[in-house]
């Protein structure tokens, strides 16, 4: 009978599998951080928009537009996040460890 030790072929390989999770989830972290960022300026953007006082009828007619359109933005906005929220799922079933900054993006997006 024929015994082979592939134990170090197990440590090769393995070592190589963690290296690929550990660059995909990177990769997809990275991919999350991006978008709250996006969403992130897209919300301030319409925050600060809203804000703006109305100075004639004009500007009031012109923000009651806006408000309207904004609301069918929202929507598609809250969709893109559930994007992310599934990234960030993700991201913590595999124990990934995030920057803070990048959780801090994320809280920030998702208070919005």
């Amino acid at each position: 009978m024929v015994s082979v030790d592939c134990s170090h072929i197990k440590g090769v390989l393995r070592g190589k599998t963690f290296g690929a999770a550990k660059a995909l989830l990177g990769y997809l972290s990275k991919q999350m951080k991006e978008k709250n960022e996006s969403l992130s300026r897209n919300y301030k953007s319409m925050f600060d928009r809203i804000q703006m006082r109305p100075k004639n009828a004009e500007e009031l007619d012109a923000l009651k537009k806006y408000i309207l359109e904004v609301k069918s933005t929202i929507n598609s906005k809250l969709t893109q996040f559930e994007g992310v929220k599934d990234k960030m799922k993700l991201l913590n079933e595999f124990d990934f460890n995030i920057r803070s900054q990048d959780f801090a993006l994320y809280v920030d997006t998702f208070g919005w």
